[in-house]
C-alpha cells in the first residue's frame, strides 16, 4: 500500500494533469488521505464567509506551499461535521481564487492551478502550486514575509504555516543556499551476457532540471550486489541504502557511477533542460541456464550535482539468461521509483 505522503503527492500531480477532478475523486482522497500532510491541507467552506480574510489565508498557503515543495489547498471540507462544499460568494470560486492570488503570480514560474469542483453539497475550490525556483513573499500589513509549510515529526503529525527567519530568507534570496533539482525517469534497460558466466545490464535514464539555473558536475551512480568485490562502496554510502544480502552467495556490494562512462567527467545541464545518462552494472550473477530461471534485483540509484544532495530511487527488476538477447533488446518490466520516506533497498535473489 502506498503511504500517505505518496498518495497527497500523487493528488498534487493528478491537479496538473489533464485528467479532470470529480466528486468521487475528492470522496477518494479523503480515504488515501484522511490527514493533512506537507502536501495537502483542509479549509472548511465556512471560511468563505469572510473573504477578506480569507483570500488573506489563500495567499499564505499557497506561498507556504510554493516555498517548500509544492502543494494542494482544499477549500470546502469541514472536518468536524465530514461535509464538503462552499458557500455562494455572487461569483465562480475560480473568478475569486483567481483574483486574491493577483498579487503572487509574478513570483511563479507556472501560476497555481485553480479547480472548482461541483459536489452535491456544494462547489470545492482546489488550488494547486509546484515548488517554485525562488521564495515566494506575501505582503502583509506593509511588510514582505514569506512563509513555509512546517511539520512535525510525531506519530499524527501536524502541520503549520510559519514565516522564515529574516536570516534565513537573506540566505536564499542572496542565493548561499541555492541548489539544483534534478530527476531521473527510466529510459530502458538492455543487457547481455559473457561466456554464460558474468551478466551486465545497461541503465539509460533522462534527467529532468526542473529549476531555470545550471545543473553542474552532474552525475548519476548506482548500488547493488555484484560477483567481483571491487571494494569502492564507503561506509557513508552503506548508511544511504538498506543493503540485504540475497540467497545468491559470495555477492559483493559494488558503487558504480556515470562519471565512469563519460568521456569529458561530470557534466553540465542547462536550465529546465533534459538530457539522457547510463550507468553500466556489471559483474553480474548469471541465472542457472538448466532452470531457465531469472534474477530478481533492486538497485539504489542516484542524481547529484555540485549544489544539490543526492536525490535516490529504487531500481527494481528481473533479467534471465541473455546469451539469447542483442544488446538493443529492452528488458521488460523494470521500474525506478523515487526514494522519499526511505531508503533504497538493495538486494539479489534467485
Amino acid at each position: 500500500m502506498a503511504s500517505v505522503l505518496s498518495n497527497s503527492r500523487d493528488f498534487l500531480a493528478s491537479c496538473f494533469s489533464s485528467r479532470s477532478i470529480e466528486e468521487a475523486n475528492l470522496v477518494q482522497l479523503r480515504v488515501d488521505v484522511p490527514n493533512e500532510t506537507l502536501y495537502l491541507d483542509y479549509k472548511a467552506g465556512a471560511e468563505l464567509n469572510d473573504t477578506k480574510k480569507a483570500a488573506r489565508t489563500l495567499r499564505q498557503y499557497v506561498a507556504g506551499f510554493a516555498n517548500v515543495d509544492g502543494g494542494v489547498l482544499v477549500v470546502g471540507f469541514d472536518e468536524q461535521s465530514n461535509s464538503w462544499g462552499c458557500p455562494k460568494l455572487g461569483t465562480t470560486l475560480t473568478e475569486w481564487a483567481s483574483r486574491s492570488l493577483q498579487p503572487l503570480l509574478p513570483f511563479f514560474l507556472g501560476p497555481p492551478r485553480i479547480i472548482e469542483v461541483p459536489t452535491t453539497t456544494g462547489p470545492v475550490l482546489l488550488i494547486a502550486t509546484r515548488r517554485t525556483p525562488g521564495l515566494v513573499p506575501v505582503s502583509e500589513d506593509g511588510e514582505l514575509k514569506y512563509y513555509v509549510r512546517l511539520g512535525e515529526s510525531t506519530v499524527a503529525p501536524k502541520f503549520h504555516l510559519a514565516p522564515m527567519p529574516g536570516p534565513l530568507v537573506a540566505d536564499i534570496l542572496l542565493g548561499r543556499r541555492g541548489q539544483s533539482d534534478l530527476r531521473l525517469v527510466l529510459a530502458k534497460v538492455t543487457g547481455y551476457q559473457k561466456d554464460r558466466s558474468l551478466t551486465s545490464l545497461s541503465i539509460r535514464f533522462t534527467v529532468d532540471n526542473v529549476t531555470p539555473g545550471f545543473a553542474d558536475r552532474v552525475h548519476a551512480g548506482a548500488v547493488y550486489w555484484a560477483v567481483q568485490d571491487q571494494g569502492n562502496v564507503s561506509e557513508h554510502l552503506r548508511t544511504l541504502i538498506d543493503a540485504r544480502p540475497g540467497k545468491i552467495a559470495s555477492l559483493s556490494l559494488t558503487h558504480t557511477s556515470s562519471r565512469d562512462f563519460e568521456k569529458r567527467g561530470p557534466f553540465t545541464i542547462g536550465p529546465l533542460e533534459r538530457r539522457l545518462v547510463d550507468i553500466k552494472l556489471s559483474h553480474l550473477p548469471t541465472p542457472n541456464p538448466i532452470r531457465r530461471g531469472t534474477i530478481a534485483m533492486s538497485a539504489g540509484i542516484y542524481i547529484s550535482s555540485e549544489t544539490s544532495v543526492p536525490r535516490w530511487y529504487q531500481l527494481s527488476g528481473n533479467y534471465p539468461e541473455l546469451d539469447n538477447y542483442v544488446p538493443d533488446y529492452a528488458l521488460p518490466g523494470w521500474s525506478l521509483s523515487p526514494s522519499e520516506d526511505t531508503v533504497p533497498v538493495v538486494t539479489t535473489s534467485s
